[in-house]
C-alpha cells in the first residue's frame, strides 16, 4: 500500500532545513537576534574561551604564543582553549578587512547555534544511505540532531560544540567505501580532520579513532573481498596520521615557551563512558537532560548502576540515546538471543538426524551456531553503512570506557601520547549517532514489514504509531535538554546580568590618575592558577573580573588558566605566592620594573597568608562597585627575605628556646617533631633528588609517632616537601589522623594541589590540626598517587622552628631552607 505522504529527496531536505530554522529561532531567537549580548558560559572553561579568543583577536602580537595569561611567558595557542581556527579568521578579517573584534563573543555563539543546519543535513544523508525514505529520514534527522551529546558542550567547550562534526565524518566514510571516487571522500575526511583539529585537538582523537575502527571492522567483515578494498585500506591507514603530523609539526615549529608538560594528566581513567552515560539520563547542577531522571532514580536503577560502576565523570562520557534508545537496546539484545537460541536448536536437530558421536554433535552444533547465529550477529543483515558502523562504534565505546586499560594496566605505560587526551569518554559520541541511526532503521524496517504484510488491512498504521511514539519520546527529551540550555543562556545576558564584563576600566583608572601603561600586568586575588596538572586553584570572581579588566585595558594577566601549561612555567608563576623565604626567579623575566595592577575581590573567604601580606603592602586606587579593589603592587614587595631571616636567627640564636639538641624555637614548646627520613632536613642537597619514594598507588604512610609534648587544644601544623614530577597528575590529599590509645579522635586533611610554596620542582604541603591531648599518636599519610617526599616538620602554629644548622651558617626555618 503506497504511503499517502511521499516526498522527493530534495523536497524532504528543503523541508528539513526549514524546520531546523524554525526550531533554531524558536529556542535561540534572542541569541540569534543579539548574539553578542550573551555569555553561554559566564565562568570556568566557557569564560576562558571567550576571553582567550577576544584577547588573541584584539591584543595578541604576531606569532603562535598566546600572551594573555601566565605573564610574561604566555602559552602556545594549542593549549589556550581559544579555537585557533575561528579566532585566527576573526583576527585576520579584523586586521585586513573590517574590524569585527568587538563581536568575537557573538561570532562564537552563532557558529555554535548554526551548527544545527549542517548536522541535520549530514544525518539526513546518512539515513538515506541506510535506506530510509525521504519522509522518515526527515523526521529522524531532527530527532537525532536535537539530542546530540555535543549540545551539552554549549556552555563550556565551544570548539567541541559543533554537532555536525561526527555525522560529517561518518558520511565521508560511507561514501569512501562505495568505492566511487573513494580518494575524493578520503581526502575530504582528512581535510575536515585537519581543519577541525586546529579548532580543538580532540577532534583528531575522535576522527582518527573512528577512521581506524571503521577500517578494522570493514576489513574483518570483508576478508573475502580484500582485493577489492586493499588500496582503500592501505591509503587510508597510512594517511590517517597525516592531520596530527601537521598539527604537531606546526606546534613544534612555533613553540617558544617551555615544553615540560605533565606526561600523564589527570582524568584518563576517570573521564569515561559507561552504560549509565549512554543509556540512562544524568543530572548535573542546573542541567537535567531527561525528564525521566527522577523516574529512574525512584526505581533505584540509577543508583544501582552508578554505585557498582567504576568511578567516572558521567558528563565527559555522556552520549545519551534517550529512553527510546534504551528500549531499543533491550529489543536488540532479545533479538540477538533469539537468533542464538534458534541456531543452537537447529544444530541440535541436525545432530540428531545424523546420529553420530558426541564429537560430531559438537561440530555440527558449533557450525550451526556460527553460520546461523554468531555470523548473523557479527555481520548483521543491515545496510552496509550500519553493518560496519555499529561494530566500529561499539569498538570505540569499549575504548571510551577504558576497559582494555583497566584489564591490562601495563598498557598505560606505553601510551603517554594518547594519555594527553585525558577524556576518553568523548569517543562515545560516534556511538550515539550510529546507534540512533540503527534504532531509526529498525523502526522504519518494522513499519515497512507491517506495510508489506498488511495487504488491504490497516495494520501498517501500527508501525506509524510506533515511529510516532519514538519520535515524540526523543523529541521530548531533546526539548528538555535544549530548553534548559536556552534558559541558561538567557540568564547570562551581559546587560544587565554581567555588565562588568564590558565596563570601561581604562576610564575608571584615568579618573584616579592612572593609565594601563603604568602597569605591566594584572595579578588577581584570590589567586587562581589552572593548567599545570600538579597544582591548581580556581576562583570565579577573580577570574571573571581580571579577564574583563584585561580585555578593556590590554594588560596581560600573571595568573594562568589554560588546558595544559608547562610545569616549569606554572611553578614559577605560583612561586610569586610562596613564602617570602623562597626565591622568585620569575621576577628576573619581567621586562621592566613597572608595578603590577593588583585586583582583589573576596566574598565569603578573606585574604590570608601571602595574599594578605601583599594586599597590605599595596596601594589602593579605588573600589569598583563595592566588589573589586584596584591597587598598585610594586615588584619590591616580592623581595627575597632570606638575608633578613639569616641575620635575625644568628643574632637571636642564644635567646631562643631549645627543646632538644639542634632545634631552636621562638617560644617555649616541646611539641616539635623533625623527620628527615634518613638524614637531617635538607641534608646534602637543597631539595634536589633526595627523598623517600612511594612507588605504588594507594594509601602511603608517611609518619607515625607520638606527640610527647604540647598542651590540649594546641593548634598545630605538619609540613612536608613533595616532588613535582612529570609522570603523574595532581597531588593527592595529605591526611593527619590522631589516636588516643586505639581510638581515632581527630582527622584533618588538605588537598596538596592547593599548595603555593614552591622551590624548584618541589612543593611544601601543609595540614593544620589541633592536638587533642599530649601523648596522642599521630599518623600522617597521603591518599592517592605515587609520591616522592622529604623533610617533615610538625610544629605549633605561630612558633618559628629552626634546625639543621650547617657549617656554612645555612639552616632551616619552619621547613624552609635559609642560606
Amino acid at each position: 500500500m503506497p504511503t499517502r505522504f511521499s516526498l522527493s529527496h530534495r523536497m524532504a531536505l528543503g523541508i528539513l532545513l526549514f524546520l531546523t530554522a524554525v526550531m533554531v529561532y524558536r529556542y535561540f531567537g534572542p541569541v540569534i537576534s543579539h548574539p553578542n549580548n550573551y555569555l553561554f558560559g559566564a565562568g570556568g572553561d566557557g569564560l576562558k574561551t571567550y576571553y582567550s579568543s577576544q584577547w588573541y583577536v584584539q591584543h595578541n602580537p604576531e606569532g603562535a604564543t598566546h600572551t594573555a595569561l601566565a605573564y610574561p611567558n604566555g602559552n602556545h595557542l594549542v593549549y589556550a582553549d581559544l579555537n585557533p581556527l575561528l579566532s585566527g579568521c576573526i583576527r585576520w578579517v579584523s586586521r585586513n578587512i573590517v574590524d569585527i573584534s568587538r563581536y568575537t563573543v557573538g561570532i562564537i555563539n552563532l557558529t555554535i547555534i548554526l551548527s544545527f543546519f549542517p548536522c541535520v543535513f549530514f544525518v539526513f544523508l546518512i539515513l538515506r544511505k541506510n535506506l530510509l525514505s525521504p519522509l522518515y529520514a526527515l523526521i529522524f534527522a531532527l530527532s537525532i540532531s536535537w539530542l546530540s551529546p555535543q549540545i551539552d558542550r554549549f556552555t563550556g567547550h565551544y570548539a567541541l560544540s559543533y554537532i555536525f562534526f561526527v555525522p560529517m565524518l561518518w558520511y565521508f566514510l560511507i561514501r569512501m567505501f562505495e568505492r566511487k571516487k573513494w580518494g575524493l571522500w578520503l581526502g575530504l575526511y582528512l581535510l575536515a580532520l585537519t581543519i577541525f583539529e586546529f579548532a580543538h585537538p580532540y577532534h583528531f582523537l575522535i576522527g582518527a579513532a573512528l577512521l581506524y575502527s571503521y577500517l578494522f571492522v570493514h576489513l574483518l567483515q570483508h576478508l573475502k573481498q580484500f582485493r577489492q578494498h586493499r588500496l582503500v585500506y592501505l591509503v587510508a591507514g597510512l594517511t590517517g596520521v597525516l592531520p596530527i603530523t601537521i598539527l604537531l609539526g606546526w606546534q613544534s615549529a612555533t613553540m617558544t615557551t617551555a615544553t615540560d608538560f605533565v606526561t600523564r594528566p589527570y582524568g584518563f581513567l576517570y573521564y569515561l563512558a559507561g552504560f549509565e552515560t549512554i543509556f540512562l539520563p544524568w543530572q548535573k547542577n542546573h542541567y537535567q537532560p531527561s525528564p525521566l531522571f527522577d523516574f529512574w532514580h525512584y526505581l533505584g536503577v540509577w543508583d544501582r548502576v552508578t554505585v557498582t560502576a567504576e568511578p567516572k565523570d558521567v558528563a565527559e562520557g555522556s552520549a545519551y540515546v534517550g529512553t527510546v534508545g534504551l528500549m531499543m537496546l533491550g529489543l536488540i539484545v532479545v533479538r540477538a538471543a533469539w537468533i542464538l537460541w534458534w541456531s543452537i536448536k537447529d544444530g541440535v536437530m541436525r545432530s540428531r538426524e545424523v546420529g553420530q558421536s558426541v564429537v560430531d554433535w559438537v561440530k555440527i552444533i558449533g557450525l550451526a551456531v556460527w553460520q546461523k547465529g554468531l555470523k548473523r550477529i557479527v555481520r548483521p543483515v543491515l545496510p552496509a553503512p550500519l553493518r560496519t558502523g555499529i561494530w566500529a562504534a561499539a569498538l570505540l565505546l569499549i575504548i571510551a570506557s577504558a576497559w582494555p586499560m583497566k584489564q591490562f594496566p601495563a598498557l598505560l605505560e606505553h601510551f603517554d601520547f594518547i594519555r594527553q587526551f585525558r577524556s576518553l569518554g568523548r569517543l562515545a559520541w560516534p556511538f550515539y549517532y550510529v546507534f540512533m541511526t540503527l534504532c531509526a532503521y529498525y523502526l522504519f524496517a518494522f513499519y515497512r514489514d507491517l506495510k508489506v504484510r498488511s495487504g488491504q488491512s490497516r495494520l501498517w498504521q501500527a508501525g506509524v504509531l510506533v515511529i510516532a511514539l519514538a519520535v515524540i519520546g526523543w523529541g521530548l527529551e531533546a526539548r528538555i535538554m535544549t530548553k534548559r540550555k536556552r534558559d541558561y543562556f538567557l540568564n547570562n545576558s551581559i546587560n544587565p546580568n554581567f555588565a562588568d564584563w564590558r565596563a570601561d576600566y581604562t576610564k575608571f583608572l584615568a579618573d584616579k590618575g592612572h593609565k594601563p601603561e603604568d602597569f605591566q600586568a594584572i595579578l588577581a586575588f584570590p589567586f587562581y592558577h589552572v593548567g599545570s596538572e600538579k597544582l591548581a586553584k580556581e576562583g570565579w570572581n577573580a577570574s571573571f573580573y581580571s579577564k574583563a579588566v584585561s580585555l578593556n585595558t590590554g594588560l596581560p594577566i600573571v595568573n594562568n588558566y589554560v588546558a595544559r601549561a608547562p610545569l616549569s612555567t606554572s611553578l614559577k608563576t605560583i612561586q610569586l605566592m610562596s613564602d617570602p623565604l623562597i626565591p622568585k626567579p620569575l621576577l628576573q623575566e619581567f621586562p621592566d620594573d613597572r608595578p603590577l595592577l593588583l585586583l582583589y575581590t573576596y566574598t565569603e573567604e578573606q585574604p590570608i597568608g601571602t595574599e594578605k601580606q601583599l594586599i597590605d603592602q599595596s596601594e589602593l586606587i579605588y573600589l569598583h562597585n563595592n566588589k573589586m579593589h584596584f591597587a598598585v603592587l610594586p615588584l619590591a614587595v616580592f623581595e627575597n627575605q632570606q638575608a633578613a631571616a639569616h641575620e635575625a636567627f644568628w643574632q637571636e640564636k642564644d635567646s631562643l628556646f631549645q627543646p632538644s639538641p639542634g632545634i631552636y624555637c621562638s617560644d617555649t614548646t616541646d611539641a616539635v617533631i623533625v623527620e628527615g627520613f634518613g638524614d637531617a632536613l635538607f641534608a646534602n642537597d637543597t631539595l634536589g633528588e633526595m627523598g623517600s619514594v612511594f612507588s605504588e598507588e594507594g594509601r602511603h604512610l608517611i609518619f607515625e609517632g607520638t606527640m610527647a609534648g604540647g598542651t590540649s587544644g594546641l593548634p598545630m601544623e605538619a609540613s612536608l616537601w613533595v616532588r613535582l614530577d612529570l609522570n603523574s597528575s595532581y597531588l593527592p590529599h595529605l591526611i593527619c589522623q590522631q589516636f588516643e590509645g586505639e581510638n581515632a579522635v581527630d582527622w584533618a586533611w588538605k588537598e596538596m594541589k592547593h599548595s603555593t610554596d614552591v622551590w624548584g620542582h618541589w612543593a611544601r604541603v601543609t595540614v593544620d590540626f589541633e592536638l587533642k591531648k599530649p601523648g596522642n599518636r599521630l599518623r600522617i599519610f597521603a591518599d592517592g598517587a605515587p609520591l616522592t617526599f622529604d623533610n617533615l616538620l610538625i610544629r605549633p602554629k605561630g612558633v618559628d622552628v629552626y634546625c639543621g644548622q650547617q657549617a656554612d651558617s645555612s639552616f632551616v626555618k619552619n621547613n624552609f631552607w635559609v642560606e
